[in-house]
């Protein structure tokens, strides 16, 4: 067979020694005292703790973006629409200019028409007007240039109401030039200032009808209308002064007029009354000091006379006077309204300034409320999580290397007079982490405590196991004296068989009270002070189990076994053996092999069998018990060679694997000697003294370097049939070792 090089053992040698009686203490560390609190809810409860933190957070965080950015949406939106109805106050002012323009130009067109009408249309006042005209339109013009310039910044921004207003004017005011050409053509003079009329109401519509609602709020929603109540009045009053001009061009009222006019004062006076029911008392002081000029007074007074002088030949109005007076009235209260206009558009900016900076401060607000609840929420989640992942690391700790040491600690035999400390963690929280933490070193002590019992026990019932092995061995060595006398003594084949039998069953209850030993971790009391052969230590084996005549062995003489190792080596070995002889066939034979590897510094031992085998299961469950010998229980003793075989390995540092044995069957146990456990031998075989087995070599196997060798027994010359069972002791001390004098086999 090969030499094998096992890899090296897993396992840690320890030191056994006799059980003592003092045990290690756990101190109370000092407990802190904390607030009582309910536990977290059980919902969601694999989810890690940011996560819980967040979905806690998210839902009012939500909640609180919808109604923010509901206020802020609102905000922004009436905040752009105060910016839209502040440039559509604006654009009142081209509004005004251009209204104002158109009102001169009808007045003055109606006072034409008159003419024409009445002198023709090539008459010198009649051409006189036309001039007049001429200048007006050109300044309608530009007026309307203005307005346009202004116009699509504030259309584009109204809505669809607005853009029907605007469209309405632009289309009034796209008919202009058409109107001033039928003008010409002899369009009837009613008609002509009705059109413009139309134009100068389409484009008040535009500039103040649109700015009324409900968005401006205090002086500039009262401003706004009062505007409007201002330039409607001011229409009336450009009516009256139009058609009272024609009227004077005319001679008197033609038919209807009066009615007419009386309905155009009618609804001035309606205008006026709205104006000053809603117009502030300073804005109603100043619109009177300057409506009260002799302007106003001379148009008052020539108005009236026109009225009470209606139904005479002659209205003894002159044109001239009341186009001027009259138009300087009206340019008065146009001042006045671009005072007011003015201030209502400074008023408006205000506004809408106000409201963007409301909406600002409103998402600054909104931002630092949620940065706020962002950061604690990331302080509480990054303090709660550190806190549990020191817990966790430090509960790793305890369970992956501070208890198992404590553990190994109360195993050894150093640990008497140790005390064992329970660290508490580092958690010191008020909260129930803490509480967490401190029920975590309540478990901690609890488990130290039961394990300082459980070492008592240990060591209490090892202390029962090795004094009943002593006082069991020393009773059987007695009685294998005993049993060797009679040996001795004894002729009858029958009755040396019996003893035999007997001597066996001693030897075999000798070896089980050392596997207590080995189970309460002492020692064998068999040491040996110098190295011994390896041929011997394999037949001393041999001569531990009952069926030793069907063992075979084959070693080199050079190696020896130290021999603080060789009763060690030896009881492992006879466990080994002892499995093989009992789970093969009486007929076969069972073979110990040993061999020098790695140039002699290293051994390996083969004990084959041919019996039944093992199941790759039982085989893969017997070599994971050899590599790493088990805890103590029931089941021990239900395999205790393997288990004697594995804590033997594991004090002396050896390797033993099974395996099945080819292609014959059976199984094949490898055993690893390491280099510490060699020594060279220390002599060669010699023939022990006569009684006691002698290693002779097997019929053709005594030319090679290594010898089978068998037990044989030889009589003694006293008493020829008689004959002793071999012993290891007996096999040992012919292979040279001296007894050690802590102990003799």
């Amino acid at each position: 067979m090969p030499a094998l090089s096992p890899p090296a053992p897993s396992t840690k040698s320890t030191k056994d020694g006799a059980a003592r009686q003092a045990v290690p203490h756990a101190p109370e560390p000092p407990v802190r005292h904390r607030r009582s609190g309910r536990g977290a809810a059980l919902r969601l409860r694999n989810w890690r703790v940011r996560r819980k933190l967040a979905a806690v957070l998210i839902i009012p965080a939500v909640a609180f973006l919808a109604l923010g950015g509901l206020a802020i949406t609102t905000s922004v939106d009436r905040a752009t629409k105060l910016a839209a109805v502040e440039r559509q106050i604006a654009l009142g002012r081209q509004v005004s200019g251009l209204v104002h323009e158109i009102q001169r130009e009808r007045d003055r067109t109606a006072g034409y028409l008159a003419v024409a009408g009445r002198d023709g249309p090539d008459s010198a006042g009649a051409k006189q007007l036309l001039g007049l005209i001429g200048q007006d339109r050109q300044a309608v013009d530009r007026a309307a240039e203005a307005y346009r310039s202004a116009l699509p910044a504030v259309r584009d921004a109204t809505d669809d109401a607005g853009r029907s207003r605007f469209a309405t004017a632009d289309t009034a005011l796209a008919d202009l030039p058409a109107l001033r050409a039928a003008t010409g053509n002899g369009l009837r003079q009613r008609a002509v200032f009705e059109q413009y009329s139309q134009l100068v109401a389409a484009l008040l519509d535009v500039a103040f009808d649109a700015a009324q609602g409900t968005e401006f709020t205090g002086d500039l929603a009262r401003d706004v209308v009062t505007l409007r109540d201002l330039y409607q009045a001011n229409e009336f009053d450009a009516r009256i002064r139009g058609r009272l001009y024609a009227i004077a061009e005319s001679r008197g009222f033609g038919h209807g007029e009066v009615q007419e006019f009386a309905d155009l004062r009618a609804q001035r006076a309606d205008a006026r009354a709205r104006f000053r029911a809603d117009a502030p008392a300073e804005v109603l002081a100043t619109h009177e000091n300057v409506v009260k000029g002799q302007a106003t007074l001379a148009a008052i007074r020539i108005e009236q006379s026109a009225v009470d002088r209606y139904q005479a030949a002659s209205l003894d109005v002159d044109p001239e006077q009341w186009w001027a007076a009259s138009s300087t009235a009206l340019e008065l209260v146009h001042t006045a309204a671009q005072v007011l206009l003015d201030h209502s558009v400074d008023e408006a900016q205000e506004q809408s300034e106000a409201q963007w900076r409301q909406t600002g401060l409103y998402a600054a607000i909104i931002a630092v409320i949620l940065l706020v609840a962002v950061l604690a929420s990331l302080v509480m989640s990054r303090s709660m999580v550190r806190s549990l992942g020191t817990l966790r690391d430090q509960a790793l700790t305890v369970a992956r290397k501070r208890l198992p040491e404590a553990l190994r600690v109360l195993s050894g035999d150093h640990h008497n007079d140790q005390v064992i400390e329970v660290q508490a963690t580092t958690v010191d929280s008020l909260d129930e982490i803490g509480e967490v933490a401190d029920a975590f070193d309540a478990v901690h002590r609890e488990a130290v405590r039961l394990g300082v019992e459980q070492a008592r026990l240990r060591r209490n019932d090892n202390g029962m196991f090795v004094n009943l092995a002593r006082r069991s061995q020393v009773l059987v060595e007695r009685q294998l004296t005993v049993i060797e006398r009679l040996e001795a003594d004894e002729a009858d084949p029958d009755q040396l068989t019996s003893l035999f039998t007997l001597d066996h069953l001693a030897t075999r209850m000798r070896r089980n009270d050392e596997n207590l030993l080995v189970l309460a971790g002492s020692d064998s009391s068999r040491r040996w002070a110098e190295p011994v052969g390896l041929p011997h230590v394999l037949m001393a084996a041999i001569a531990e189990i009952e069926q030793y005549p069907r063992a075979r062995t084959q070693a080199p003489e050079e190696i020896a076994i130290v021999g603080h190792a060789v009763a060690d080596v030896v009881h492992l070995l006879a466990e080994l053996l002892e499995n093989a002889t009992e789970f093969s066939p009486p007929s076969t034979t069972v073979q110990i092999t040993g061999h020098a590897i790695r140039n002699g510094t290293e051994a390996v031992i083969t004990v084959e069998d041919r019996g039944i085998g093992m199941s790759p299961q039982v085989l893969a469950s017997a070599n994971q018990r050899l590599a790493e010998p088990p805890r103590i229980d029931v089941s021990v003793s239900e395999r205790m060679g393997l288990f004697v075989v594995s804590r033997l390995a594991a004090r002396q540092g050896i390797h033993v694997h099974l395996r099945p044995a080819a292609p014959e069957g059976g199984i094949l146990a490898t055993v690893w000697l390491p280099a510490r456990l060699l020594a060279v031998a220390p002599r060669s075989f010699h023939h022990p003294v006569v009684g006691r087995p002698v290693p002779t070599e097997a019929a053709g196997n005594g030319a090679g370097p290594h010898r089978v060798l068998t037990p044989v027994y030889q009589p003694t010359p006293a008493a020829p049939n008689r004959r002793v069972r071999p012993r290891a002791e007996d096999v040992l001390i012919a292979g040279g070792a001296r007894a050690d004098r802590r102990g003799v086999w």
